[in-house]
């Protein structure tokens, strides 16, 4: 049960999320539906079966999964799924445009254009790391959340972004 509660709670929720938010975002209803259904059909499967097979096996299995390295594979795998989606997730939740532009003689150059160039969504990636990083470094989450909004509120008023 261990093993399915962080996998279904902290891996499989988040992937449903993700793609039921961004459904919703874009005004479908299909958004919750999507994500009640991603969740819940597989999870309520599997926890009947594995609660059967469970009783059935008994602590043999964990043994001989332990052995077999079968735990090791199933834990990577959710992590590669797991990071998968949370970068996903960056690409297409995390804003984060400059709106800087310079007139350099005839030419018009906008740096949001020049950062796309080098690598799309550069900018809500670099951000995401940026907060991680200060998160892992000690720094408490709602200092960073508010440092975020204080940047965002500075540089839309200045016009950077």
């Amino acid at each position: 049960s261990g093993i399915g509660d962080s996998f279904f709670w902290g891996t499989f929720r988040v992937i449903a999320a993700g793609v039921g938010i961004s459904l919703a975002q874009q005004g479908s209803i299909l958004g919750p539906i999507l994500f009640l259904l991603l969740f819940n059909v597989p999870h309520l499967i599997i926890r009947y079966y594995c609660t059967i097979w469970g009783y059935q096996l008994g602590s043999k299995f964990i043994q001989t999964s332990y052995e077999n390295g079968l735990i090791q594979h199933m834990t990577k795998l959710a992590t590669v799924i797991g990071l998968t989606t949370v970068g996903a997730m960056i690409a297409t939740m995390v804003t984060f445009n400059v709106g800087f532009t310079a007139q350099i003689g005839e030419t018009t150059l906008v740096l949001q254009e020049v950062f796309d160039q080098i690598m799309p969504k550069i900018l809500p990636l670099l951000l995401t790391l940026g907060a991680f990083g200060a998160i892992r470094k000690g720094v408490k989450v709602n200092t960073v959340i508010l440092a975020i909004f204080t940047f965002g509120l500075i540089g839309t008023l200045i016009g950077l972004l």
